[in-house]
Parts: C-alpha cells; sequence; structure tokens
C-alpha cells in the first residue's frame, strides 16, 4: 500500500535531523548550532530522508505545482514524479544527486503550502499579462537564472522552470520549450559534432530529434560536464559526471569502458557514459517491475534514460484521486490528503492533450 502523509506533515513534519547544519560561533566554551537559532536557514538534506518521507515530499512538490501553475511540461504530475523521486530519493539515484539551484527549487516547493509559495518558487518576481481567456505561447523570464517560462492559458498566467528538470530555458526560442536551444553551438542539420561541453556553464549540447537540446550539469552529481571517451575519440558525447565515494577517480579511468551499453539485474540499471559505474533503481523509479531496459542510454548523456516501461498508461481522475503518466508508469495521488481539490482534466499550451491535476483550493 502507498503511503499517504497529510500536507501539515510534509511540509511542516519529518524534518528534525534532515537539515544539514553548520556551526557559526567558535568558543572554548560551547558551540551555537546555527540550526537551533534558525532552523529554516539550514537547507533540507535529502539524502536524510527515508525513503516513505523522500516519496512523501515528491508528492506533496508535484501536487501543489501542477495545481498551481497547471501541468504545464514537466509540470504534469507524472513527469513531475520521475524527477522529484531522483531530487528527493538519494538511495535511488546516488550518483547524480541534485545541488544547487535545483536543489534549492524542489526544496521550496517541499514546502509550499499556497499557490502564492508556488509561484515564489517558480518564477519569483515574474509576471505575465493575461487578458479575456486568451491563450499565448509561452516566453522565458528574468527568473531564477532564465530558466522559467510563463505562458497564459484561459487567461491565468502559468509557469514552469526548466531547472526542475535539469534543462533551460532559450530567450531566443519563438515558443520556449525547457531543453530546447537555438544557440546554433551543434550543427544538426548536418554531419557536425553530436554534442559539446560549456566549461563555463557547465551545460551540454546535444542534436535531439527536434534539434539543438540543452541539459544543465551544474545541477546534479558532480556539477559539471566532459566529453566521453575524450575529444579525439570518434565517436565521442557529452554527459554530466557524475559524483562518486571519496577515493574514486571521477575521470574515464574510474573503472569501466565509457558507452552507452546498459546492464539490468533486479531492475537496478548500471551504465557507464562517463567510465565510471553508475546505477539507478528503476523500480523504486517508475513503481513497478520490469522497467529497466538493457537497450542502451539514449541519449548516451541521459543516465534515466534506461528507466522505461512498455506498458499502457493514461493521465486520469477518480474524485480526488490523481493518476499521472510518465515513461509508460503510473504514479497516483490523493489531492485531498495533499490538502488541494479534487483532480481535474487541464488544457494546457502543448498539443498532447488534457493532462490530470489537482484543483486549488
Amino acid at each position: 500500500m502507498r503511503l499517504r502523509i497529510a500536507a501539515s506533515f510534509v511540509v511542516a513534519g519529518a524534518l528534525s535531523g534532515a537539515y544539514a547544519c553548520v556551526d557559526i560561533f567558535h568558543s572554548t566554551a560551547d558551540v551555537i548550532d546555527k540550526c537551533t537559532i534558525d532552523a529554516a536557514s539550514c537547507p533540507l538534506d535529502f539524502c536524510a530522508l527515508s525513503p516513505q518521507t523522500a516519496e512523501a515530499y515528491a508528492e506533496h512538490a508535484c501536487a501543489w505545482l501542477g495545481a498551481c501553475e497547471s501541468p504545464l511540461g514537466g509540470n504534469a504530475f507524472g513527469p513531475c514524479m520521475v524527477q522529484a523521486r531522483l531530487a528527493f530519493d538519494c538511495s535511488l539515484n546516488p550518483n547524480h544527486r541534485v545541488n544547487g539551484q535545483t536543489h534549492a527549487l524542489w526544496e521550496c516547493l517541499s514546502r509550499a503550502g499556497t499557490c502564492s509559495d508556488v509561484s515564489q518558487c517558480i518564477a519569483p518576481g515574474a509576471t505575465a499579462t493575461c487578458s479575456g481567456g486568451s491563450t499565448s505561447e509561452a516566453v522565458c523570464v528574468d527568473a531564477s537564472s532564465s530558466t522559467a517560462r510563463v505562458g497564459c492559458s484561459g487567461g491565468t498566467a502559468v509557469a514552469e522552470n526548466c531547472a526542475l528538470w535539469g534543462q533551460t530555458c532559450d530567450p531566443n526560442s519563438s515558443s520556449a520549450t525547457c531543453g530546447q536551444s537555438t544557440g546554433g553551438r551543434l550543427d544538426c542539420a548536418g554531419d557536425g559534432a553530436p554534442g559539446s561541453c560549456d566549461p563555463q556553464t557547465q551545460r551540454l549540447y546535444w542534436c535531439g530529434h527536434s534539434g539543438e537540446v540543452a541539459f544543465d550539469c551544474a545541477g546534479n552529481g558532480a556539477g559539471r560536464c566532459g566529453i566521453f571517451p575524450s575529444p579525439e575519440v570518434n565517436p565521442s558525447w557529452p554527459a554530466c559526471v557524475p559524483e562518486v565515494d571519496a577515493g574514486v577517480d571521477d575521470g574515464p579511468e574510474g573503472g569501466c569502458a565509457p558507452g552507452p551499453s546498459v546492464s539490468c539485474t533486479n531492475d537496478i540499471a548500471t551504465s557507464c557514459p562517463t567510465g565510471v559505474p553508475e546505477t539507478l533503481d528503476c523500480a523504486r523509479l517508475l513503481g513497478m517491475v520490469g522497467a529497466c531496459s538493457d537497450a542502451g542510454l539514449d541519449p548516451e548523456f541521459d543516465w534515466t534514460s534506461a528507466c522505461v516501461s512498455q506498458a499502457a498508461c493514461q493521465d486520469s481522475c477518480d474524485a480526488g484521486i490523481l493518476t499521472g503518466c510518465a515513461r509508460g508508469a503510473s504514479f497516483v495521488t490523493d489531492c485531498s490528503q495533499a490538502g488541494l481539490g479534487d483532480c481535474q482534466m487541464v488544457s494546457t499550451l502543448e498539443d498532447a492533450g488534457p493532462r490530470a491535476a489537482c484543483s486549488p483550493q
């Protein structure tokens, strides 16, 4: 049975012992703990959470995000839950733990108790002018290092922060989409290099099915990108460098030959895109058995691409019970236990059809 935890517990409870605290005053007599003075000033240590509490945080964050900002893009409950589990549950995703801005965004959503809170997390200070019942294409806004996109749907401004998914928002795009890049760094229409890594921003670029794609490595793992096996080898590919245990090399010599291959054992995917063995618990990520595919990473930089199911799934609402879909898996939550209204099918700016979302109270 899935664990259900009321929103009041998710936001206010289960925090003791989960904060990374540091000492700010030192003396020979005593040490005053910063967290004792102001617990809210201590960042939440996701890796101190139990799997059950991590799941509760993920459900709360995604339910409130979809309710308040619409299921726009990655805000939809299913896709959001995939990323939220990767963020909050370090034990299933040990090599690419979130950090920096991405960590701050998820922590902010885990505390949200009103739609105003959610808006301040996703696009602080950003506004969009919506009139009548108009619907407009999304545009990038100057919020959180230009990673947010805002559009109008039914006369209401809705926002998505691409950094939650490790992506960026390209202000030069005619219709802003998370992950899309129009920088022209790659010759995606020709025979140019398959990808590149910007050592200043730690963003990697790749030729995807719809053109150039941008992914931000600064928010996960070691916080940087690289070219593997090496810039001199053809073919080579960009990838985010994983976080590894102390004493283990994080370079191409770290223990396996870099490549896109994947092995599956008990639904745990083991891959080696950067020369370091990486693991990901696909069964826990998607909440089902048979969730690991050994077809290989596609694209090579996506260490999560091995976690996918061919099962049929469709977004749906059953009064207050929301079912969202992603990667062939179902993700279910009770809107009332998140402190939200009944589930409803919501149309967004995309043409993918309506998605299930809790309604704000």
